[in-house]
């Protein structure tokens, strides 16, 4: 608040929305996997995935505040063989939705093909096997902590926005995409919906492993 009462806004904070809000909107792995488990089961699975996600968030969160971030940042190795599994994990995902066989009533009839702990799992295994997470949070976050300021409250206040943003971004994905499921249900489109997204997963997959950033 300025010194005549008015309510001032920190510059540092809204550029740090700004970008966390476009890095979120924009898909990946994470918001694939939720439309993919929307669809396939419903709304429950949608939110049981967007509520590991956001726990494999907030483990990066964690090993960034107590330093094991940095080991991915130093250590090509280590780098690589998370961003390895996380990409194999994506494409085993893929391939699992194009092979699946789904019955034409399931969807339509609100039959859920995952449990919630099941959703949940492939949520956080999704984002803890992403490592560009952990150097967001490492390499990013300090730049919105400007001088004389409490630096370990400020990480947690910034990581504790980007998790705020995304969890609402993926709740919204989720209901909308809860809300197509009744077209869904029907063979043709279904199979269609399953081929997509199958790809779609393995493709993210294949980027991951073979894409450098």
């Amino acid at each position: 608040m300025g010194h005549d009462g008015a309510v001032t806004l920190d510059p540092s904070l809204l550029a740090f929305l700004g970008v966390s809000t476009l890095i979120i909107v924009t898909p990946g792995p994470d918001t694939a996997l939720v439309v993919r488990n929307t669809l396939l089961s419903g709304r429950r699975a949608g939110v049981a995935t967007v509520l590991g996600i956001v726990c494999g968030i907030t483990a990066w969160v964690i090993a960034a505040a107590i330093g094991l971030a940095t080991v991915l940042e130093r250590s090509a190795i280590a780098f690589s063989a998370i961003k390895v599994a996380g990409g194999a994990y994506l494409v085993v995902i893929g391939l699992l939705t194009l092979r699946q066989r789904q019955p034409s009533t399931a969807v339509g009839a609100g039959v859920s093909l995952l449990t919630a702990r099941r959703a949940w799992t492939l949520g956080w295994l999704s984002a803890s096997l992403n490592p560009k997470l952990g150097m967001f949070f490492l390499t990013l976050l300090p730049q919105f902590v400007g001088p004389g300021t409490d630096e370990s409250a400020r990480l947690l206040a910034l990581a504790g926005a980007f998790g705020v943003l995304g969890l609402t971004w993926l709740l919204i994905v989720v209901e909308a995409v809860a809300r197509t499921r009744t077209a869904v249900g029907r063979p043709r489109v279904g199979r269609v919906v399953r081929s997509v997204m199958g790809t779609v997963l393995i493709g993210l997959g294949v980027r991951v492993i073979f894409v450098r950033d």
